[in-house]
């Protein structure tokens, strides 16, 4: 147990900027576009935005899987901090209109999918500073993050829609605060790199199998 525990702890040292930073873009994100889940299938402002986002995404993908560029360092980091500059802007503006408003609804939907969009890209972001670590310690970060992040949001939920999106945007903007510990796990890595790494978290497809990350997978959906 103390083996298992002194594990938890060193990943947990080694990979909290990423874990507070994935928690924080979620919370914002399922504030400012589900409503902290207050009110479920509100018309095009829950999954509207997202099935808007999931397009331009599958675009982008076939145009990126064509010509097989890979994004630079400096590149990726510019348009980590655009895209916390838009989720905060977005998440300001929809704190200031007018919900009941109907001719603002075209504005609402756009700021909404502008949030959506950004705060995806802060999240991808994350899981993008989680790369070179063991299957287990991915399937740990995910699902941690997500528990913490429905915490977090349930308590949103009984506040004030203005109020919610007002923490939302500071949740945003916070995820400054760790791009430099990030920064400093990723020139710094923890884990030894794996020969046979086929998968983004460099594990081999075959360790899918491994009884440690099914447990790891099982636990976590059990929390959630």
């Amino acid at each position: 147990m103390s083996v298992v525990v002194s594990g938890l702890l060193s990943r947990a040292k080694a990979f909290w900027p990423m874990l507070a930073g994935i928690i924080c873009a979620r919370t914002a994100l399922i504030v400012a576009c589900y409503g902290s889940y207050a009110s479920t299938d509100d018309g095009i402002f829950t999954d509207g935005s997202m099935f808007v986002i999931c397009a331009l995404f599958i675009v982008a993908l076939l145009i990126f899987s064509r010509s097989r560029r890979e994004l630079g360092a400096t590149a990726v980091q510019w348009i980590m901090v655009g895209s916390i500059t838009v989720a905060a802007g977005a998440s300001m503006a929809l704190s200031l209109l007018d919900s009941a408003d109907q001719t603002l609804v075209a504005t609402a939907f756009a700021l909404s999918i502008a949030s959506t969009l950004a705060l995806s890209l802060c999240m991808f972001y994350w899981l993008r500073c989680l790369r070179g670590t063991d299957e287990v310690t991915a399937a740990l970060f995910v699902f941690s993050a997500f528990f913490i992040s429905v915490g977090i949001v349930y308590l949103l939920s009984f506040l004030p829609t203005r109020a919610q999106n007002i923490i939302g945007m500071a949740l945003i903007v916070a995820q400054f605060a760790f791009l430099g510990p990030a920064g400093l796990r990723a020139e710094h890595p923890t884990e030894r790199p794996h020969r046979r790494a086929r998968t983004f978290f460099t594990f081999a497809r075959s360790n899918i199998q491994d009884s440690r990350f099914l447990a790891a997978c099982a636990v976590g959906m059990a929390l959630l």
